[in-house]
């Protein structure tokens, strides 16, 4: 089963029942705790019977990550080194660390946004340092690569092989997100991508808050904009991915009123930008089973950051993507 992380024994797992307790506000990491297993048992897909399907079998000895100490019907939620999230009985493992307690919001670290380093609050030559200066790093090339969210899932099948969800990664392992095959070519973590989709339904585009990317400001100007990007009208965050808005240079009229109107209209919209690993958090796309703190989507790959935002003008949403004029950029009059 790989590697797994060294950690400590606290409680065992015969009398626990674990309640994440966390606030609607998305948080910058994962909260993992370590299982090793005791019996070889089943990767099961769903803590319970119903719609339960085997995903692999784990040997004893093998040690799997907790994912935030969530437990559910007898099972606990874990992680193999790939990414797979899954459930195996509490029968079959003993908790050999518990998920650190969530921290309350550290202050900001500069006073003013214009003040924040491209490395925000993280220690400079750090591999977080490394991942904030990622998100604000403008795309490589001219010509966008249009991608379709089946791309989406793609690239994040093949990142599994790569690399790691919810840790951070050095500059060798992120050197490693190229070459990704596409539909229409090949991509690479940094590559201009376009895709074409609508605002998921759910929780609506909001700005996040306190990130130590933007020096943990807490004010809505400061901060990244969160949109969930859906293939369908219908569709919600489950079924999505994540792109952002950055606030250094954002126009003026790329604001949430606008996106929010875009949303309730069911309007087409067609944005391009930086293609980027989010490895900070997992993928939470379980409907029935969702992380707390964790964004809803299918893939941990994003646009961050937007570069440009287009809606469909016509009514029908009957816009070609190569048609300039079937467009209307975000901050037009």
């Amino acid at each position: 089963m790989g590697h797994y992380i060294k950690l400590f024994a606290l409680v065992s797992f015969c009398c626990l029942t674990v309640t994440p307790n966390f606030s609607a506000q998305e948080v910058e990491s994962v909260r993992f705790g370590e299982v090793s297993i005791t019996q070889s048992t089943a990767l099961r897909s769903k803590p319970g019977t119903p719609g339960q399907v085997v995903l692999a079998q784990v040997p004893a000895g093998a040690r799997l990550r907790w994912v935030e100490g969530v437990s559910k019907n007898g099972f606990f939620r874990v992680m193999t080194p790939r990414g797979m999230q899954g459930w195996i009985p509490v029968g079959a493992a003993h908790i050999e660390r518990q998920a650190p307690v969530l921290l309350g919001a550290a202050p900001p670290c500069a006073q003013t946004l214009t003040a924040c380093p491209e490395r925000g609050c993280s220690q400079g030559g750090s591999k977080h340092a490394l991942f904030n200066q990622t998100k604000r790093r403008p795309p490589f090339g001219t010509t966008p690569v249009a991608l379709t969210f089946a791309d989406f899932l793609s690239i994040q099948e093949q990142a599994n092989e790569l690399v790691d969800q919810g840790l951070d990664l050095s500059a060798t392992d992120r050197a490693k997100l190229t070459n990704l095959h596409v539909s229409h070519g090949a991509v690479r973590e940094g590559s201009l991508v376009k895709l074409i989709g609508f605002i998921a339904q759910g929780l609506d585009p909001h700005a996040n808050r306190g990130e130590s990317v933007n020096c943990r400001r807490t004010e809505q100007a400061s901060n990244d904009f969160h949109i969930s990007l859906v293939e369908r009208v219908s569709q919600d965050e489950f079924e999505g991915i994540v792109v952002e808005m950055i606030p250094q240079e954002r126009p003026a009229k790329w604001t949430l009123a606008r996106l929010r109107s875009l949303k309730q209209q069911g309007r087409l919209v067609m944005i391009a930008g930086a293609i980027f690993y989010d490895n900070a958090h997992v993928v939470n796309a379980d409907r029935e089973n969702p992380l707390q703190g964790q964004p809803r989507r299918f893939s941990l790959w994003e646009v961050h950051p937007i570069t440009q935002f287009f809606f469909c003008v016509k009514a029908s949403n009957n816009c070609n993507p190569n048609n300039a004029s079937d467009w209307k950029a975000l901050e037009a009059p």
